[in-house]
């Protein structure tokens, strides 16, 4: 992971011990299926990714264009290769 997203996701210490407690409970868990929608946020995109590698998570990616979501994990160092990634149906199309 690049030092730009490390920084931009920088959490206070009491945070990071929850979060590293929290974790340790759920790997005890089965991974849930769990819906991103829009994850064009750098910490969206680390995060996806750190619990789908710890196995709490299976991240389903939704997003259009997918193209911003794949650059974004490029310039903040992610590999978001193996994530599904869904595009929405649009209104127009949608049924009623």
């Amino acid at each position: 992971m690049s030092n730009s997203a490390q920084q931009a996701c920088s959490r206070p210490a009491a945070a990071t011990m929850f979060s590293h407690k929290f974790l340790d409970r759920c790997k005890a868990l089965p991974a849930i299926k769990v819906s991103v929608c829009w994850p064009l946020s750098r910490c969206g995109a680390k995060w996806r990714v750190e619990g789908a590698a710890a196995g709490i998570i299976k991240p389903r990616v939704v997003g259009d264009p997918d193209q911003k979501i794949k650059a974004l994990a490029a310039k903040i160092g992610v590999d978001i290769s193996g994530l599904p990634i869904f595009r929405p149906i649009p209104r127009a199309r949608q049924p009623s």
